[in-house]
């Protein structure tokens, strides 16, 4: 069976797809997605997570220029430690 590793698939797509990314405070860590990327973002996150995520609503800001997300509190009941993958002290914006 080929195991998965959630963490480094989404360190993967947050380092590679995400506009902008990081702690905001000790609990928020947002991206910041142009609004052409969120789709593709979604199915993304969907995928990696065995679509787990499909009922979970999805809390946004929207501004001019990008959808901003709080992935910390997204990824809140799945079985991944966000800090962990994105330590606060190397990914503070």
């Amino acid at each position: 069976m080929n195991e998965r590793n959630e963490e480094l698939e989404l360190y993967k797509l947050v380092t590679k797809d995400v506009s902008e990314f990081g702690w905001v405070n000790d609990t928020v860590f947002n991206v910041w997605l142009y609004h052409f990327e969120l789709s593709d973002f979604i199915k993304d996150i969907i995928k990696i997570f065995d679509g787990c995520m499909c009922d979970v609503p999805l809390q946004a800001s929207i501004t001019k220029d990008y959808v901003v997300i709080d992935l910390a509190d997204m990824l809140f009941d799945e079985d991944i430690e966000i800090e962990r993958v994105f330590p606060k002290d190397e990914y503070k914006h």
